[in-house]
């Protein structure tokens, strides 16, 4: 992912609602070009999605109808429950 395509990502990665952006917001800047080119397409793709089927994806543990997305919302899904074991751990404060 070049620095354009990676700028772009982030920027639609902002979708307003808290229940969305608590997720995708550290993923997209700690997580995403950690992972191989595969899975960062499926990021991105995964942003065309309503923020009503991300919400059901990531809050509501709603399963997707496609491989593909299963895959990535169970990557971001994990890398959230991750950082929130570490803020727990460290005594932070938690964000929900």
């Amino acid at each position: 992912m070049d620095s354009r395509e990676y700028a772009r990502t982030v920027w639609n990665s902002r979708r307003g609602m808290h229940e969305i952006d608590v997720m995708l917001d550290p993923f997209v800047k700690e997580d995403l070009l950690g992972l191989d080119e595969k899975r960062q397409r499926e990021y991105v793709r995964l942003l065309d999605r309503t923020d009503l089927e991300l919400i059901n994806f990531l809050v509501r543990g709603a399963d997707a109808e496609d491989e593909e997305t299963r895959d990535i919302v169970g990557v971001i899904r994990e890398c959230h429950l991750r950082r929130m074991r570490k803020a727990e751990k460290e005594g932070l404060p938690e964000e929900q």
